[in-house]
Parts: structure tokens; sequence; C-alpha cells
């Protein structure tokens, strides 16, 4: 047994390993394992032993009695010690130094994939690892002697070994991180991960960044530094080249070759193949590391950790807490900018909005930023209620301000779970003062030739089973408008799953309604913005692109508008036939501006808003049908899609323009029970009495009309013979069964019990002009979809 012994700076750990002896020498012979001596006192390593493993460790000898690592100086063990070494090439080897009590005191483990589940310092399987290194290289602790991490990042790739000797940050002939002359090392956190986009909208191939930060007030030559990162273990995403320089107070950016910047024109600093994770079942870590192999900062994000993974923290511990998990096309960022605490929780935030080469909590300003709102926008035109044609969704913005608003690099983003799409408005477009500006798609531009046209079309999110949302972004950047938009639940709240924030920073709980086919989601008042999406918005019939919304004269209701009957399951297919109809059983006229009909399936989801002008007298009827249904019984026309009781109880509900419920109606088939999801359904009492569902081609009515006890059991009857916009009638009343319905003569609002009315008494049709010609516009749009 042979020791070969220099004094230097050192620690009593494993300094530097040769486990692969150059081409043809004896590697028997020639492996070697150097240990290290940090204090100024020898230790005597009697009894201590040395293991190599591959499969497994397994002991290799153990020091003799007198053994001892001298006071800062190394201890190089080879020859008789017979080492042989695995030598890497297919999975994770490694070797350990055990004390004389059997305790683990250091583990080097190099290669991957540990396939074997070797375990490390820390009792972790999931590394990180240090290379494999080509015969003669050897590996080196850098900086000498030093337990940064107590992992094997302490590691480098050293091409010219030094037994007995201090490991330089040269001794991998130029660098242990690829290719680059190593430069410069620094004290962690000197630069930071400042922000991390590691899920971009849409692909994430090519797409994803990470910007980094110079907290020091020197320049910084990061050549030879790697950026690493994964969802398991650390692995390298990006080397830095040679020349790679970061300015004092500076930021440099890392990205995939498709990023680029379109309001800055820029592209990244470094540009490398990133493949971060998305924190998608447990999380994710990014780091950064010197080029001495140095860990300079780490970032943990996500929303579970996964204790099997092994993260730890810039403090060396497992953490408590995590960054957030950013959502689709959304960034996570240190806030405030650059400040590291080493605890990822407290030092990142979801950020609104991306802000490369920028402050994180920088105040954006934008000239017009507060003035610019969202007006109007259609995100359901056809006729089967969904989004899929793009090419004639579009979105109206609106001026308050007294002067002209450039809106250059102003942008709108949406989303259904995250805001994953996003245009930008061409540089020279501004928007006049009290004025509108209109953005769609090539289908637009037919009908609204002024129109700045999308080429790739919006799809905005059609709000189906829960909250979807769009917003304005400024030049800043920063969000200057948002609407959230969908389904309510049975107590009027938002179904916002997904958590969407309003302009409060408040998770909103009142949004506006769920769109409808052909219908646009419209500002009750031009401009006017309360951030409370629920009182601003309203379903419109009567679409206005690029004009004035209909004003909504929006007035409480006196619970005397009934749901007084309903075809809810006509003969043959049910679609374009159902309707409902409504009856004011009061003595007084009412206002309908901005009255809303949802009916409930699953939630509620709001199928029409009541347009400007509608009145409906005393005794008058409202027959709301689909388009299947003759003109002369139907006031107005929408998609409803009731439900067919399939299972537990369906719905229908009105609500005034405030937002208060003015009747119910529950239905479901004979000894129905609310389903699971349905228990919070209740009648206007909060009970939970309904009617039963009608055979095909039977209507469900109250008998007498309008008559309203809260006890739907007893106010509706079921397989009635329908009689839109007539009194109806049941059972032994004695009136005859034609088995038809008859026409009716005054037909819309103005229907009334009189069968010869000499004109309609209720103010059906008091559009203004200017609506009128909107109307004739919104007419013609939807005839030019259909034809294309």
């Amino acid at each position: 047994m042979i020791f070969f012994i220099m004094q230097a700076s050192a620690s009593p750990l494993l300094n530097e390993v040769l486990y692969d002896a150059p081409s043809g020498v004896d590697e028997s012979d020639n492996e070697w394992v150097e240990l290290c001596n940090p204090t100024e006192e020898d230790i005597d390593v009697s009894g201590w032993s040395l293991q190599r493993a591959g499969n497994s460790f397994e002991e290799i000898d153990v020091f003799p009695a007198g053994t001892t690592v001298p006071a800062l100086g190394y201890l190089v063990v080879y020859g008789a010690f017979s080492l042989d070494l695995q030598n890497g090439g297919s999975a994770t080897d490694g070797v350990r130094l055990i004390s004389a009590s059997g305790a683990i005191a250091d583990t080097l483990l190099y290669d991957q994939p540990n396939t074997n589940n070797l375990t490390d310092d820390w009792g972790s399987v999931n590394g990180p690892f240090a290379p494999d290194v080509s015969a003669g290289h050897s590996l080196a602790r850098f900086p000498d002697c030093s337990e940064l991490n107590n992992d094997a990042s302490d590691w480098i790739d050293a091409s010219s070994p030094t037994p007995g000797a201090e490991n330089t940050s040269n001794s991998s002939g130029g660098g242990s991180n690829g290719s680059a002359t190593c430069v410069e090392t620094v004290q962690p956190s000197a630069v930071v991960i400042n922000e991390i986009v590691s899920d971009p909208a849409g692909s994430d191939s090519g797409y994803e960044w990470v910007e980094l930060r110079n907290n020091t007030s020197n320049s910084i030559d990061m050549s030879g530094w790697i950026l690493s990162g994964g969802s398991s273990s650390f692995s390298t995403q990006a080397e830095f080249p040679q020349g790679t320089v970061i300015l004092p107070g500076a930021y440099l950016l890392v990205g995939g070759e498709n990023v680029f910047f379109e309001a800055s024109g820029r592209l990244p600093d470094v540009v490398d193949s990133l493949s971060l994770g998305n924190a998608g079942s447990n999380a994710d870590a990014i780091r950064l590391e010197d080029c001495g192999g140095g860990i300079v900062d780490t970032v943990i994000y996500g929303e579970v950790l996964n204790d099997s993974d092994g993260w730890v923290d810039d403090l060396g511990q497992t953490p408590n807490g995590l960054a957030p998990k950013p959502r689709s096309g959304q960034s996570i960022g240190r806030v405030p900018d650059g400040v590291d605490t080493d605890y990822s929780d407290v030092d990142f935030q979801l950020l609104d909005f991306v802000s490369p080469w920028d402050p994180n909590d920088l105040a954006p300003v934008c000239d017009g930023a507060s003035d610019i709102k969202i007006n109007e926008f259609i995100p359901n035109p056809d006729s089967d209620e969904t989004s899929a044609d793009e090419t004639f969704e579009w979105i109206e913005l609106f001026n308050n301000a007294d002067s002209v608003v450039d809106l250059s690099g102003w942008s709108v983003q949406w989303g259904t779970s995250s805001y994953s799409n996003s245009y930008t408005i061409p540089e020279g477009n501004a928007i006049a003062p009290r004025s509108f500006f209109l953005i769609g798609g090539e289908g637009v531009s037919n009908p609204f030739p002024d129109a700045v046209v999308s080429d790739d079309g919006f799809s905005f999110g059609s709000g189906g089973s829960n909250a979807d949302s769009v917003r304005l972004l400024h030049c800043g950047p920063g969000v200057s408008d948002t609407v959230i938009y969908g389904p309510t639940l049975e107590d009027g709240l938002a179904d916002n799953e997904d958590l969407w924030e309003d302009d409060l920073g408040q998770v909103a709980t009142s949004i506006a309604p769920k769109p409808s086919a052909g219908a646009s989601l419209s500002r009750r008042t031009d401009g006017v913005d309360s951030d409370d999406n629920g009182i601003d918005f309203y379903l419109s019939q009567f679409i206005s692109p690029g004009s004035s919304n209909p004003i909504v004269r929006c007035t409480e209701g006196n619970q005397n508008i009934k749901i007084n009957e309903f075809l809810p399951n006509p003969d043959g297919s049910d679609g374009g036939k159902e309707w409902i109809e409504f009856f004011n059983a009061g003595d007084v006229a009412v206002e309908l501006d901005g009255w809303r009909v949802e009916v409930f399936g699953s939630s509620w989801s709001e199928k029409y808003t009541f347009s400007t002008g509608v009145v409906l007298n005393p005794s008058e009827y409202f027959l709301l049908a689909e388009e299947d249904v003759p003109e002369e019984f139907a006031s107005d026309y929408t998609s409803l899609s009731l439900g067919n009781a399939s299972t537990g109880f369906d719905g229908i509900r009105l609500l005034d323009c405030p937002g208060e419920i003015q009747d119910i109606v529950l239905y479901g088939k004979s000894g129905a029970t609310p389903s699971e999801d349905e228990d919070s359904v209740s009648d206007q009492l909060g009970g939970s009495t309904f009617v039963s569902f009608p055979d095909s081609g039977k209507s469900v009515g109250r008998h007498p009309d309008g008559e309203d006890s809260d006890d739907i059991s007893i106010d509706f009857k079921t397989n009635m013979e329908p009689s839109p916009g007539r009194s109806n009638s049941y059972g032994s009343q004695g009136v005859e069964d034609t088995g038809t319905v008859d026409p009716i003569v005054g037909k819309g609002c103005g229907k009334s019990p009189d069968p010869n009315p000499s004109e309609p008494t209720a103010k059906c049709n008091t559009v203004p002009i200017k609506q009128s010609t909107i109307l004739f516009c919104s007419i013609l749009l939807i005839a030019f979809r259909r034809r294309t």
C-alpha cells in the first residue's frame, strides 16, 4: 500500500478521483483516489474504508492503523489498495468514504442514468451526478476541497489531473462546462435567476426562456457557466459561450431558438435548446452554476414537492415552500426585482405579464393605460354555440380620453384556463377620443372594412363549462382591462374554477354572462368600468361593432314577470323548436332592459339578455323561441338548449337587470332527486319542489296564468297542450284539444289575450334608428357568414 502526501488547502473529503486510466496503461496500477483535509490538525483515518459501486456499494479496503490525512493536506490512495473502480459509460457508478464507526463520510456518484438506485449523501437517487469523464481525465472538486452543495455538483471534469495538489479552475483544460475557458467564479446570488417562462403559450419547444440579473456593481464574465434544470434531476439546459458578459445591474436572457419579442424586436442574448419542466405533477427546478461548478442560484417551483426528487434550495435544505406554478404563457419572477432570500416561495410571484430585460416590479407607464376599455366582443358567432369560426370573432375597444391614444405595442390576450393566446396591435394604429377601435378576423373585414384584421383571427373561449377571460395589455406593459365571462352557479357566483383575477387583483366572483350564438358581450354604457364584470357587461342580441352599444336602463323587478310556459321536449329532434313564454302577472308595465334568462343543466348558463326598449304590459306575453318556431308565435329568437332532465333536475330562471332572481322553475323525471352536483339547486323558497318532465310534444305551464305560490309542484302542470302566447289550459277545464296551436295575431311582446288586437301594446320594437342600422349590419354579417 502506497500513500503520496503533499500540503495544500483541503477538507476531510473525497477530493479527486481517476477511475479510467489513460489508454494503453494498466488500470490496476494507475487508478487513484485523493482525500483532503481542510483543518489545521491531522485527521486519523485508521479503520476508515473506501467503497466502490456499480450495481451496489462494496468495500475496497480498510485503512490500517496509523493512517492520517495531514492538516491542510492530501492523501492519495493507489497501488496495493486494488481500487478497480467502475468506468461509467452505461449507468451511475460511485465511490464512497466510510468512517471507522461505519457512517458515510462522503459520496461521489458519476454518470447516469441511476438504474441501480445508488444514493448520495442526502439519501437521494435522483442526482445531480458528476459527468462520466474520458480516459485519463479525473473528477475533481472545485473549488478545491470545498463542499458547497454536498452532492456531485461540486465536481468538475479535469483533463489534467493533480494528485496530491490543489484542484484549479483550469484543471479541466479550459473550464469544466464545455469548451469555454473559465474566467470568473462568484459568490452565491451575485447573479440570480430573475424571471422564468417554463410553459409558453402553445408549443413549448424553442419558446422557453430564463432571465438572469447581475446583482453586483461589476461586470461578470459568464464564460463556461451552466444553466441546468429538470423535472426530477438537474440536466444541462444551456452552456454560456466564451465572452458572455453580464453588465452590473443588467439582465441577460437565455431562450430557445424560436423566442422573439415583437415589442422590442429583440432575440435572446444566449440561444440554446431549453427543456424546462412545467411542474405538472410535482415541483421542478432551475439552477445557475458558475464555471467552477459552484451553485450561484436555485429556483424550485410548482404546487407539490415530491420528496423522492431530492430537491434542495440554496441553503442545502428541502424547501418548505415553492415558487408558484406558472400558467401557460405566464411567467414567474422575483418581486422585489432581483431580491434573493434563498426561499423560492418568498422571492417569486406569478407576474401579470412578462417583462424581459425589465424589472418585474416596475410600475409600467403608457399613455392612455387607464382610458382604453374592452367595450364589446363576440366570442361565439356560430349557430352551433362553438367558437370554431375564428375569422368572424371580433373585439371592440373604446377610448374614454379626450385625446388620441397611440395603440402601438398594445395587445389582446385570451384563454380558457390561462392567457395562452395573444394578438399584438400593429405599429401606427391609434384610437381617436371618445371613439371605437375594431379588431377582427378576415371574415369581419368585409362588412366592416375599417376593422384592423388579425391574420390568425381570434379563438375566444366560449365560457361553456367554466369561466374564460380576455384582457387588454397596454404598452407599459401592463393590464388596462380584463373581462371574465362564463356560467354562474346556483348561488349566482361565478363558476371560476381557474381562479381568474379581475382588475382589482381579486379572484372574480361576479363575471360577465356566458355568451350565446351570435350575441355579443357588451358594456351597459360605453367605456364605463366599475371593475365588476357582472355589473358592467350584458349579453346583447343587437351587436354593434364599431358603434355605440344600446343604452340599457337597468331597473329592478317586482316579482311580477313569470315563467309561464315552456316546451323542453318538442316532437322529434329538440333542436330549433324549444321555447319559453313569459307573462306579466302584475298591474303595471315592466321594462326588461338587461334582464337575463338562464337555464340549468350542470350549472346555470345565460341564454338570453333582453335588449333595450322591451316593455311588457300587464297580462301580456313574451315568447322566447328557437329558430324553427314560426314567426307568428316568437317575440325573439335565441338558442335555448333546455335540458331533458336525464339525471336529477334541470331548470329555467329569470333575473332582473341588477341580477336578482325574479322567477325559477325546476323540472325532472318522476321521483327525481338532486344529483351530487345539484345539491345547491333550489326553488325560490330554498326548497326542492319541481314539476315533472313532459311527454314529447307537450308543454309545462302555470295554471292559471301567472299564479305563483313558490311551490313549483303546485303552480305548474305538465303534459299541457302547448299554447304559446295565449292563456294556458289544463285537464278538466273544458278546453277542446284540437291537436294544433292556432296562430296569434298580436305577436312578439305585444301578444294580448284579446284575439283581435288592433296593434301590439307592448314596446317590442322601440330600437332607435342607429340601433336599427346596427341590427341590419349584424344581420348582414350573419348572412355573409352563412354564405361563406
